[in-house]
């Protein structure tokens, strides 16, 4: 399979109704761990692209067309994660969908609104662009079921199965240097 046969695959895999789930990776480990699992596909953490403007994705959507190579461009929103409140997110819709305009006018693939839980704002999110919707799933949004009757069509974990893993490596060396 060429890398266009990948990333054409990857792409068809958005579908609103039935959501990719990703379980992120941090590394190759994870990774072979989560293919292990039967995953549909691997992604890693988003936050290095957590501050890139639409220019930058027109920026990248260039260099792909100009190398011929296809990307899958899932632009961070973070509107509702940088320290609102669920109560407070309505509010925060009208940036939310300014943004996604704007990332979809300059060639994004997917919109990422991590932090988002509510399930009629969601449903509103996915309503108003035509990117397709990637919610992540902190334990505090719907269910996968919910999320995909809603319309989301990519449910990621995050840092979830690092920061898990994690605390389960700090359980196990407390146990093993207890004298």
């Amino acid at each position: 399979m060429t890398q266009s046969d990948t990333a054409r695959t990857f792409a068809e895999l958005h579908r609103p109704g039935a959501p990719l789930i990703l379980y992120n990776a941090w590394d190759a480990g994870s990774a072979k761990a989560i293919a292990k699992a039967g995953a549909a596909a691997i992604a890693t953490g988003s936050w290095s692209l957590a501050h890139a403007q639409a220019e930058r994705i027109a920026v990248l959507c260039k260099a792909a067309r100009a190398t011929g190579v296809p990307v899958f461009i899932n632009a961070r929103c973070d509107v509702f994660f940088q320290g609102s409140k669920p109560d407070t997110h309505a509010d925060l819709m009208p940036e939310a969908i300014e943004r996604a305009k704007a990332y979809a006018q300059a060639g994004a693939d997917g919109l990422f609104v991590p932090g988002l839980i509510t399930p009629d704002l969601i449903s509103d999110i996915c309503s108003a662009t035509s990117l397709p919707v990637n919610i992540m799933q902190t334990g505090k949004a719907p269910d996968h079921r919910t999320l995909a009757d809603l319309g989301v069509a990519r449910i990621s974990h995050g840092p979830a199965p690092y920061l898990t893993a994690m605390a389960g490596v700090t359980e196990a060396a407390k146990t093993a240097l207890t004298v």
